[in-house]
């Protein structure tokens, strides 16, 4: 029992009526003396365990204490009873690129609690996401977001962030500016903007292994020794490391680096063979897909650039696929997704 309810640490329902809406248990609030059960549904504890049909879950003071069939779980009188027969309970998903960077998000602090919630049952909760990893947003505001949903006063997933991300030299990303990020100069001081990175309490470490500084122009490649560095020392603090990487030569970087996770696929590159996928499992690298993005990329810089030819957009997208076929068709594909949890490697 204590295995399902691990993998039972977020549920969501799914519900049929006039069309599908979700509703988290964070959103659902039982009453916190009596607790909740949810009785009759079937119920999927993950991807690879078996459904169990008529099941219960059982809620108390806003934490899963019991998931199993109906005759085998006891459920106490005081409790609310909301019958699920006929409808299906699904362990919580997780979206591993998201950003709190868009104008919406800004002041999180001075955003009105009505307002908050809306954002984010419109980005996140109504779509099934229950943990979310922030890829690069500004780390106080998004902690502010956190603190809000972790104090109760709004609903929302649970947040993990890396705050903004460590480039190159001259390598801040032309779509950010005028910001600019710290950047990696030599071993030394790579290690030292981990340290100081740290002292803002990140939950993991996201350099940009080939950033992109000017628009239109050519990926700017960090150097192994600085990716060596950065990923040495996060990992001495325990912290995973998400790299971006665009193209082959900043995946090669990022895998040889010792970096964890691809915050996405290098579109910019060239379609990944077995051999390229069995290095990168070798590594011990996951990749999070994120073939949503580079769709709405291509499509966009299509209608913004009329110059811009349908087959270079078109590939854009599609080798962004193919990557991510190529790492599905391998013998132990490992994802870092939305339909999975972030595998923590063995920092020792």
């Amino acid at each position: 029992m204590s295995r399902r309810l691990r993998l039972f640490a977020l549920l969501i329902l799914l519900v049929y009526w006039d069309g599908f809406f979700s509703l988290t248990c964070a959103q659902s609030q039982p009453n916190k003396t009596n607790g909740l059960a949810l009785v009759g549904a079937k119920i999927y504890p993950s991807p690879a365990a078996p459904a169990i049909v008529d099941g219960v879950v059982l809620i108390k003071n806003g934490r899963i204490v019991a998931v199993g069939e109906k005759q085998r779980i006891k459920i106490p009188s005081a409790v609310r009873v909301i019958d699920c027969t006929g409808l299906t309970l699904v362990a919580g998903f997780w979206n591993s690129h998201v950003h709190f960077s868009e104008s919406k998000w800004e002041d999180a602090a001075a955003l009105t609690r009505e307002q908050l919630n809306e954002q984010l049952r419109d980005t996140f909760t109504r779509y099934g996401f229950t943990s979310v990893f922030d890829l690069g947003s500004p780390i106080d505001n998004t902690k502010i977001i956190r603190k809000r949903i972790e104090s109760g006063e709004i609903n929302g997933p649970r947040i993990l962030t890396t705050g903004t991300g460590i480039v190159p030299e001259g390598g801040t990303p032309f779509y950010v500016k005028p910001l600019k990020f710290p950047e990696a100069l030599s071993p030394t001081q790579a290690s030292a903007l981990v340290r100081e990175k740290l002292r803002g309490r990140p939950d993991a470490i996201k350099i940009f292994t080939g950033p992109t500084p000017v628009q239109g122009g050519p990926p700017l490649i960090m150097r192994l020794e600085l990716v060596r560095a950065i990923t040495a020392e996060a990992h001495r603090h325990g912290k995973l490391t998400f790299a971006h990487p665009e193209n082959d030569a900043g995946v090669n970087v990022a895998v040889d680096g010792g970096v964890d996770i691809l915050a996405h696929t290098a579109p910019s590159g060239t379609n990944w063979n077995e051999a390229r996928v069995a290095k990168m499992k070798r590594a011990g690298v996951t990749l999070i897909p994120t073939l949503s993005l580079f769709t709405k990329l291509a499509r966009a810089w299509v209608c913004r650039h009329r110059q811009l030819k349908t087959s270079l957009a078109h590939h854009y997208s599609s080798c962004a696929l193919v990557q991510r076929q190529a790492v599905e068709l391998s013998s132990e594909p490992t994802w870092a997704s939305s339909e999975t949890t972030i595998r923590r490697k063995n920092m020792s």
